[in-house]
């Protein structure tokens, strides 16, 4: 019995040491960690850098911020990252422990040029070609685009440009000269090879359209054809529905008012029904884009007070129009920030790219003045955003997704506006987003310098797949 005693002591005793061995063995030096979910990426692509480490009281990454030209320090748990310019970047990553022991380990990310994958469209020396409109023709598969083109010391011109499918020039038209502070513009094809295009121009306190026609001998005529301002078209069995605004002159009150228009014409452009919705609760109102929906058509529109300067409480809206194009409903987004009193808006913003696409989701998404919104069939806002200050910029719905332009980026959303993918193009403007084959073409121009240290734009074409992966258009 004293034996079993003794041993079952021995046991127990064996037990705790080996217990407090192991505890004491136990490893809380520091560790380093650093994750890293791509190591070469492309100019604005985003990479994501997370700090894995262990053992850890306080930590600090430290990185060289290529815009601000600085080295950065950030206590942020998850980095999102991109860079403006090419070459190989360091990101380091210091732990500390409470006893003020510390380790540091580091990793390199490669930034790739996609520059040399872009096609430069070819431009005189201290010319300037600002792109207003780009398409693919339907018959050639062309590539065009109408710029505001010139010496911006001198005279400015528009004209219309085609490039064939290895970037040769096909024509080179002059449609007019500059007169006023700029524009935005669309193309359309008629019988007989005649082309038109609508081109709308502003100056800060007034807007309007005018109509080019371009032949088959590739004679110009410029008239105003038609409703004040023309912003789009859409094919309606044998027809064509156009749609922008209408502008009356108040003498008294030296200001525009301007009203909701659409306007149907047949094949051979000439007017058949106009609609002018001038008994809406706005002072202005206008129509910026339009789509066919199930149940009829929707626009994206807005409303605002027109001080004879600026733009007062400008608000974006949803317009529900019946298959008579009779107005059903009225949706207006109040909590916009372009609503502020801080915005300021003229009638130049409003010559910019405004858009509306419905998703397979049935979603409706609107750009416009840098703002993405997001919402149901019924125009019930799910998602909205700021994206970059009154520039201009394009829409291009992919299925259950969509990508948008902006200035020097190109960006992908899914369905409810959570961002996938962005990438830098270093475009000041890109004016249309153009799908072909699972590809998306499109034209825009980089800020350049002349000889006099003069900024000028210098147009070039880039391509990419629909999950933004630039395709090189030199080889």
């Amino acid at each position: 019995m004293k034996t079993y005693s003794l041993s079952l002591l021995t046991l127990f005793s064996l037990f705790i040491l080996y217990s407090c061995n192991e505890e004491d063995t136990e490893d809380f030096s520091l560790s380093t960690c650093i994750n890293v979910d791509k190591e070469i990426i492309d100019v604005g692509e985003i990479v994501k850098i997370s700090n894995c480490s262990t053992n850890y009281t306080s930590f600090e990454f430290q990185y060289f911020d290529d815009r601000q030209n600085e080295q950065v320090t950030s206590t942020d748990s998850i980095l999102e990252l991109s860079f403006s310019t090419p070459g190989n970047y360091t990101i380091s990553l210091m732990i500390s422990d409470q006893n003020g022991n510390s380790e540091t380990e580091t990793v390199s990310i490669t930034v790739n040029d996609v520059t040399d994958k872009l096609f430069l469209i070819d431009t005189p020396q201290d010319f300037s070609s600002m792109p207003l409109a780009a398409g693919l023709d339907e018959i050639t598969g062309d590539i065009y685009y109408i710029d505001s083109f010139g010496l911006l010391t001198g005279r400015m011109a528009y004209r219309y440009r085609v490039l064939d499918a290895e970037f040769n020039e096909v024509s080179n038209t002059f449609l007019r000269e500059r007169t006023e502070n700029g524009g935005s513009a669309f193309r359309l094809s008629f019988p007989n090879d005649k082309k038109i295009i609508y081109m709308v121009n502003t100056f800060s306190t007034s807007y309007f359209s005018r109509q080019i026609t371009i032949s088959q001998s590739n004679n110009i005529a410029v008239d105003f054809t038609g409703i004040s301002v023309v912003n789009g078209s859409l094919n309606l069995n044998d027809n064509r529905l156009f749609f922008g605004s209408e502008s009356e002159y108040i003498n008294e009150e030296q200001r525009f008012k301007n009203y909701p228009a659409i306007e149907i014409r047949d094949n051979a452009n000439d007017i058949v029904e106009r609609k002018i919705f001038t008994d809406l609760n706005f002072q202005n109102s206008i129509i910026s884009d339009l789509i066919v929906v199930d149940d009829g058509f929707v626009a994206f529109g807005a409303a605002f007070e027109n001080d004879g300067n600026s733009l007062l409480n400008y608000t974006p809206l949803l317009i529900f129009f019946d298959p008579n194009l009779e107005i059903t409903e009225i949706k207006e987004f109040t909590s916009s920030q372009l609503n502020s009193s801080d915005t300021f808006i003229s009638y130049d913003n409003l010559n910019r790219f405004m858009h509306i696409e419905k998703l397979s989701s049935g979603n409706l998404v609107t750009y416009g003045l840098g703002e993405i919104r997001v919402m149901n069939s019924k125009g019930e806002e799910l998602f909205s955003r700021i994206v970059t200050n009154l520039s201009g910029g394009t829409l291009l719905k992919l299925n259950d997704s969509f990508v948008i332009s902006r200035r020097g980026y190109l960006a992908k959303y899914d369905e409810t506006g959570n961002l996938i993918k962005e990438i830098f193009t270093n475009g000041v403007v890109t004016t249309n987003l153009n799908l072909k084959d699972d590809r998306i073409i499109f034209v825009s121009a980089f800020e350049s310098k002349d000889s006099d240290n003069i900024t000028v734009f210098r147009p070039f074409i880039g391509e990419v797949d629909t999950d933004l992966n630039f395709i090189d258009l030199n080889n």
